[in-house]
């Protein structure tokens, strides 16, 4: 199979520009479209993250539309009905751009709304209680063997808890990881499928060109009340996951904050 070039991928990318997605709940969304739009939360109050009038490619509604991947679900959903979708894990937003030795560089972003008390932080919060309380109580068992008092929590109650804790860390370190990685070597193949069905095209190894080429992978990440340092923190949480890809998959993986995001990113990203 021939490789796909820089202006191939360009004019597939190109392909999506006028086209438009209509949701379940009767919402349009524009495949190339403004940071403004592509940022917006996809359940009420609709809310965008970035105010930015820069139009790039909205990679989810692309996947969303996608008869590849819309096929495979309902085949899917007729074959099992715990099976909810077959849609791969994608990105927000994706661009590409001249870097300055003239590679064609890929970016894509991803707009993470945290709430002020997220699951995590709400799980992490329990945990400590639970073992603040278990280990009061060997303290206290120590001093007096004899006390009547009885145990809020049994050892085998603390062991399975840490169990469902480090399920669930793991499941999000997977996700986090999954998510870019799937959309380009998953998504965006299964999109240019269609592409080359739609146009009658020869297909050519858009695997083989998206993992030599130079990509980049930046996280927006915002919240209702936290002030930006708490933010920040957040980020850097989320940041440790990305970096492991780097240098093998992404030249670069970053998590910023919304303020990082406007003040700085978006215009290093783009020139």
């Amino acid at each position: 199979m021939d490789p796909l070039t820089d202006e191939c991928f360009l004019k597939f990318l190109k392909s999506f520009e006028k086209k438009s997605f209509v949701d379940e709940e009767g919402h349009t969304h524009q495949f190339y479209d403004s940071l403004t739009e592509l940022s917006r939360s996809d359940s009420p109050p609709y809310d965008s993250l970035i105010n930015d009038s820069q139009k790039m490619y909205g990679l989810d509604w692309m996947v969303k539309a996608s008869s590849k991947w819309r096929d495979l679900s309902k085949q899917c959903q007729r074959n099992s009905k715990r099976c909810k979708h077959r849609f791969p894990k994608s990105v927000d937003a994706l661009f590409c751009k001249k870097s300055q030795t003239g590679n064609l560089e890929l970016h894509i972003i991803e707009f993470k709304f945290i709430p002020d008390e997220s699951n995590k932080i709400k799980l992490e919060n329990l945990f400590e209680e639970i073992i603040e309380k278990s280990n009061k109580y060997s303290i206290k068992k120590s001093k007096n063997p004899d006390s009547k008092e009885k145990r809020c929590f049994s050892d085998d109650f603390v062991e399975n808890f840490k169990v469902v804790r480090k399920y669930y860390f793991d499941k999000l370190e997977n996700s986090l990881q999954l998510k870019p990685y799937e959309a380009i070597f998953i998504a965006l193949p299964g999109l240019y499928e269609d592409y080359c069905k739609e146009k009658n095209y020869v297909k050519k190894d858009i695997r083989k060109y998206l993992s030599e080429m130079e990509k980049y992978y930046w996280v927006c990440i915002s919240s209702g009340t936290q002030n930006e340092d708490n933010l920040h923190k957040q980020a850097q949480y989320y940041e440790k996951y990305y970096k492991r890809m780097e240098p093998e998959i992404f030249i670069e993986a970053r998590a910023r904050t919304k303020k990082e995001f406007e003040d700085n990113l978006i215009n290093d990203i783009l020139v």
